[in-house]
């Protein structure tokens, strides 16, 4: 499929409130006040220097007419307003993070000396975890068959990883509330070359979570309170969330309003990428009602996902460092979002901060003509954060899907939006439905 053509666009209105509020029907604050705006700034400024008795410089002051006319710069103000924003909300790393350091560094010892478990068949595996630890398997439906041969193992992590926006530096403190997220990946000896097919490696997931869960339950001293949800509310990802727990001294090791999501992820190359794209049939077998499987871009996606974490770890990582403004303009993506309900989750549209990031770090590389970057790597934050807004609100992804780095892929007919990674496999609006690309489609419209 051929890239979708995108049209560079002036960035006007820059010196517009970041936070307006929005109409009367959404339920978003503004949280800063509106900024004056560049022509503003100067008229005050020649002001102030005119009744001090000194002559403005008119090369000054035509330069900030220029800005103002082109809008390709917020003003002076503007950006100390931004700065000052997301330095409210940017947590102390080295201050109010030192205890959840502590608790990443005591997490990480309990899970590596977890023992390992040989194979047992599925059918036993959940009466031995209920014996010993309690634990019950947390299946996605449907759950495995009673005559099922498939065998379930746990064996030492390949890789544990702090992953997602603290380790990228752009953690956020909304509601008081942080999050930090732990990536332990599975060795990929557990798992055969025909697992992506019929719920076989969220068999196997499933019981790895549920076995590393009893370790870190069992061990006498973890001091976390252990719970399991589901990643993004989707229900075939479950992961564990460990928060300090009120009952028990943990030596100074958790931070409270801070919890630690355990999720996992998979080696890149795992499976062939072919075998998980969106077109391709990853079911044989007949659903509960009897009618046959056929593509699942949910199913295959989340398992694409999860074989690429790793991936979109370095990717974001190397965008940190390659583009300045890259980490304060994800940031203020995340502000936007969170004020108009928007996040990661599926209840909450399906597009939160890491889908926001790695939507422009792969626009700031390409989806233009002849595979030229839409964004360019010189704009400042804001500018970043307001192009990326106009992308996602002048592009229609519905019916128009776009495809970066094409590959052979032949897309189903869908209603919901498709931006696709080529390069790493994924459409990463694939928790997206239609109402909710529309919300953020048009939330860049409303004020």
């Amino acid at each position: 499929m051929e890239p979708q053509p995108f049209k560079r666009r002036r960035l006007n209105g820059l010196s517009q409130d970041l936070y307006s509020q929005e109409s009367d029907t959404s339920n978003s604050k503004s949280i800063s006040p509106e900024p004056a705006t560049a022509a503003t700034i100067s008229s005050e400024t020649h002001d102030k220097i005119s009744k001090n008795g000194v002559r403005g410089s008119p090369k000054i002051v035509q330069n900030g007419a220029k800005r103002s006319l082109n809008g390709l710069y917020c003003s002076d103000l503007f950006e100390l307003q931004i700065g000052e924003l997301l330095e409210k909300i940017r947590p102390k790393y080295k201050s109010r993070m030192a205890k959840a350091e502590i608790a990443i560094h005591k997490l990480r010892d309990i899970i590596e000396s977890i023992p390992e478990r040989e194979g047992l068949p599925a059918c036993e595996a959940q009466a031995v975890l209920e014996k010993h630890s309690g634990i019950r398997m947390p299946y996605s439906a449907p759950t495995p068959a009673k005559d099922s041969k498939l065998l379930l193992a746990y064996s030492k992590p390949a890789n544990i990883n702090v992953v997602g926006s603290y380790a990228r530096g752009t953690a956020l403190l909304l509601d008081g509330k942080l999050t930090i997220d732990m990536a332990v990946t599975m060795p990929s000896h557990l798992f055969q070359a025909n697992d992506y097919r019929d719920y076989r490696y969220f068999y196997k997931r499933a019981f790895y979570l549920a076995y590393l869960a009893a370790g870190i339950q069992n061990t006498n001293a973890s001091a976390f309170d252990l719970s399991f949800a589901y990643q993004d509310d989707n229900p075939l990802q479950p992961i564990i969330l460990l928060g300090p727990r009120l009952d028990k001294d943990d030596g100074g090791c958790a931070q409270p309003h801070c919890t630690i999501r355990v999720i996992l992820a998979a080696s890149g190359d795992l499976f062939p990428l072919e075998k998980t794209l969106p077109d391709e049939t990853c079911m044989k077998a007949l659903t509960a009602d009897g009618q046959s499987n056929g593509p699942l871009p949910t199913y295959k996606a989340t398992l694409r996902s999860e074989c690429c974490s790793l991936a979109y770890l370095e990717h974001l990582h190397k965008s940190l460092v390659q583009f300045s403004a890259f980490q304060d303009a994800s940031m203020l993506g995340a502000v936007w979002l969170h004020q108009r309900g928007l996040g990661s989750s599926i209840g909450r549209g399906g597009f939160g901060q890491f889908e926001w990031a790695s939507t422009m770090s792969t626009l700031l590389r390409g989806g233009g003509p002849a595979g030229r970057p839409v964004l360019l790597s010189g704009y400042s934050s804001y500018q970043l954060f307001k192009a990326t807004l106009q992308y996602l609100s002048t592009t229609d992804l519905i019916t128009k899907p776009m495809i970066i780095q094409p590959t052979s892929l032949k897309l189903m007919h869908t209603d919901r939006p498709v931006f696709f990674d080529g390069t790493r496999g994924l459409n990463l609006l694939f928790k997206m439905s239609s109402w909710s690309y529309r919300r953020v489609s048009l939330a860049h419209l409303l004020r």
